[in-house]
């Protein structure tokens, strides 16, 4: 059963690490270049990305609590329902059950979108809201440059 949740939770955490995501110090917001002084902007950005560093270790934190927890009781929920399914149907009690522990799992990831989001895409946005605060005008997304 060990091996099962630790096998489950790297695959999860591999799948989940795929999409490339631009770096905080890289990321850069489109601003209106008409109306910003660069230097001031580039020295701006460096400092709003300083402030938006610390919160991000923050978020990636909570985001994976969030997931560990998620994972753990999707695995249990899964083996107690593959468990009562394998009772119920008799000739493959572990298949059942392996197959509710996945399922259980994946779920549990299905869970932290919005921790995902946060985690991804909140200390860029933290970089816009502080330049935009600084008076440059930023003109994409929020946090997604």
């Amino acid at each position: 059963m060990k091996k099962i949740i630790i096998g489950v939770t790297t695959i999860c955490l591999s799948l989940s690490a795929c999409a490339p995501v631009e770096q905080l110090q890289d990321y850069k917001p489109t601003i209106d270049v008409k109306n910003t002084n660069i230097s001031k902007f580039e020295s701006d950005l460096i400092d709003c990305r300083a402030i938006a560093t610390q919160k991000e270790a923050e978020y990636k934190k909570e985001y994976n609590e969030k997931v560990a927890a998620n994972i753990i009781t999707g695995i249990l929920v899964g083996a107690v329902v593959g468990n009562v399914a394998g009772n119920s149907y008799g000739s493959n009690k572990s298949g059942f059950i392996n197959a509710g522990i996945a399922a259980g799992a994946a779920g549990g990831i299905a869970e932290t979108s919005e921790e995902a989001e946060l985690a991804t895409y909140g200390p860029k946005r933290i970089v816009d809201r502080c330049l935009i605060s600084r008076g440059h005008p930023v003109i994409s997304d929020l946090g997604k440059g």
